[in-house]
């Protein structure tokens, strides 16, 4: 084999050629790649005569991009975007899901429920879609209960299915059916009166615990900004508030696992109006956060007026599904069902207030029985 040109040069040599060869400048690659001056190290390049002489072309202004649009994927107008601006996610207004297409989210078919030999309820069918605020009315022993304590798991349905979103939870225990979304204001209110108001609160949202949504200390937040006096009364015996106070505090613990639909019963049992006014409206806070709620109310037309639909219960039966706008406007039909309970907030105010004293007898000169006694022996 020939021998290299650096093959007879020592080790030290051989480095100095190889640095010698690293800081040459390297050859192009190609013509067309042609260093520019500043990277040559050169002065400009030379244009040829036939180059000076020819006139330049005006360059074209270049044409701006179109601006793209895109549009909302439930709004109709289109929102411009310019080029340099980045994508960003269009805030689309929320839009309330149709009554007539939403879906069921509680389904009852044929519910019976007995206690003993006692048969409570007979047939029960129910619907409830997601988002309704749904009124159960009848009178004393219709059964308005035992359908809430059925749907909750207080008691096992003896026949019938009971289905929340697609599954059937008829006959699982009351702690298995509040994992699925169910909450249960019931009536008497259930509370531990020996624990504090927030100790309460927190059993409430014990099903909770493990779930992703939420902590402890949002849903605290949530029910005392809905509740502020809970919030002054937190480390208070539950037992020793007034009874508006136990109300709140039964309805701020159902709200503690965030449910999807809220039974409640006889929420204004015993209460003074202003105490059920803010019930009402806590009714319709978590009815526009998007939970479903069925109302068991002692006042008919306030129920009716917080409703979309009515169920009329009778002997354990429903006997009119219909929807709360007939009812209210129709009095005669309500007292076919209801008898004499369609009596209203507003009455019971009335009936409420202290009557004023009576006026003293007069006699017909217009002085009292003592006056004229006086003036006999004047």
């Amino acid at each position: 084999m020939t021998p290299g040109p650096m093959d007879n040069l020592s080790k030290e040599e051989r480095r100095a050629r190889a640095l010698e060869m690293l800081k040459a400048k390297p050859p192009a690659a190609k013509a067309s790649q042609a260093a520019s001056p500043e990277e040559a190290g050169e002065g400009s390049p030379k244009r040829s005569p036939a180059a000076e002489k020819r006139p330049r072309r005006p360059r074209r202004p270049a044409k701006a991009p179109a601006p793209q649009t895109r549009t909302a994927p439930e709004a109709d107008e289109t929102v411009p975007i310019s080029p340099s601006e980045p994508t960003k996610p269009v805030a689309v207004p929320r839009v309330k899901q149709s009554k007539k297409h939403a879906k069921d989210l509680l389904v009852v078919e044929g519910v019976d429920v007995h206690y003993g030999k006692i048969q409570a309820l007979r047939g029960i069918d129910l619907r409830i879609a997601q988002g309704d605020v749904v009124a159960l009315l009848g009178a004393n022993g219709a059964g308005k209960s035992s359908t809430l304590r059925a749907i909750s798991g207080m008691i096992s349905p003896t026949a019938g299915t009971i289905t929340f979103d697609g599954e059937v939870i008829s006959g699982l225990p009351a702690f298995d059916v509040v994992k699925h979304g169910i909450s249960h204001v019931p009536e008497g209110r259930e509370l531990f009166p020996t624990l504090q108001v927030e100790e309460n609160l927190r059993l409430g949202y014990w099903p909770q615990r493990k779930a992703e949504a939420g902590s402890l200390k949002d849903a605290l937040d949530r029910v005392y900004t809905m509740f502020p006096r809970l919030k002054e009364r937190r480390v208070q015996a539950a037992g020793t508030m007034s009874g508006g106070e136990q109300q709140m505090l039964a309805f701020g613990r159902a709200l503690m696992c965030n449910p999807r639909l809220l039974l409640v019963d006889e929420m204004s049992l015993g209460l003074a109006p202003l105490i059920v006014q803010i019930l009402f409206d806590a009714v319709e806070h978590i009815n526009g956060e998007g939970a479903s709620v069925i109302l068991v109310e002692q006042f008919v037309h306030k129920a009716l007026r917080h409703a979309e639909r009515a169920y009329v219960l009778a002997k354990g039966e429903v006997v009119l599904d219909a929807k709360s706008e007939k009812l209210r406007n129709d009095p005669n039909l309500l007292a076919a069902y209801l008898g004499g309970a369609e009596g209203g907030v507003e009455e019971v105010a009335e009936t409420a207030k202290p009557a004023k004293k009576a006026p003293s007898k007069k006699s017909a000169s217009g002085g009292s029985r003592s006056s004229k006694a006086k003036s006999g022996k004047a």
